[in-house]
């Protein structure tokens, strides 16, 4: 089974570093991948993109990084795809993560947030 994961805040990763260290230990066959930070690393997550590259506080700074973000959101629906996930968990990171649950409903992947 394949599990993609998006995560973008510290508090985010420690809530998911806890579930999918406890996913992993149940299901030895589960694959997991996304975005995280140190806690889904070590948990045995394939963190393809660290929450250090994707916390913006403030609008002011959201707007300054704006195309980061759009790049940010991009690569994560190619990744997705690669990937092939048999579901996606998303993590709080509303403005960026129900961008990516458009995404994967358009794409008939099951959603968790």
């Amino acid at each position: 089974m394949n599990l993609y994961v998006v995560v973008g805040e510290e508090s985010g990763d420690v809530h998911a570093g806890n579930l999918l260290s406890s996913l992993k230990q149940e299901y030895s066959n589960i694959n997991i991948r996304g975005f995280g930070g140190d806690n889904m690393i070590k948990a045995g997550v394939d963190v393809v993109q660290h929450i250090d590259t994707l916390s913006f506080m403030g609008i002011t700074e959201v707007i300054i990084n704006s195309w980061t973000l759009y790049k940010h959101i991009r690569f994560c629906k190619q990744d997705i795809i690669r990937f092939n996930p048999n579901a996606i968990l998303l993590v709080d990171y509303s403005g960026f993560n129900l961008r990516i649950a458009k995404f994967a409903y358009e794409k008939n992947i099951k959603i968790f947030y």
